[in-house]
């Protein structure tokens, strides 16, 4: 009888239960080394209306992707109108973030800016304003509904964003 699979601090020994060697026998010392990986950026965005809120927050999500991109942007190069809805507010801002980080990648552009056409608990449509770019510092592969709370505290709207990295 073989004796069974032993793993040692560094290198993998590996000992299969027949007679054939294992895949890591065959190929020798495997090393192994464990890295630090930060997965997540958290936001913090606050605004005076709803509307300033979310357009905080695609301002900040636009300065992620591209560090300090969205300071002073005044001029755009394209400007674009989606519409989403969702079961709440809380909802209406992470699931609104995640279609203009789609449009983003689509288009190949950072938005900046954005009108509110119409802003309710559970739908929004939004003109939003951006520039083309070449390539993006910081890749968000989605937005996260993680610690996302729409609130309103000392005449401010609140929540935390968390962008999966």
């Amino acid at each position: 009888m073989s004796s069974p699979l032993t793993f040692g601090i560094g290198e993998v020994s590996c000992k299969g239960y027949s007679k054939e060697p294992s895949l890591l026998e065959r190929i020798g010392k495997m090393w192994i080394e464990y890295l630090p990986h930060t997965a997540d950026i958290r936001m913090k965005i606050r605004g005076k209306t709803l509307e300033a809120l979310f357009c905080n927050g695609i301002r900040g999500m636009g300065n992620i992707l591209k560090e300090g991109f969205c300071v002073g942007q005044e001029a755009f190069d394209l400007s674009l109108t989606i519409e989403v809805s969702s079961t709440d507010t809380t909802c209406l801002l992470i699931d609104l973030l995640s279609e203009v980080l789609s449009v983003t990648y689509i288009e190949n552009a950072i938005f900046c800016n954005a009108d509110f056409l119409r802003m309710d608990a559970d739908r929004t449509s939004v003109e939003l304003y951006g520039n083309y770019v070449e390539s993006f510092d910081e890749e968000i592969k989605a937005v996260t509904y993680h610690e996302a709370d729409v609130y309103k505290k000392d005449g401010l709207w609140e929540s935390m964003v968390v962008f999966d990295i």
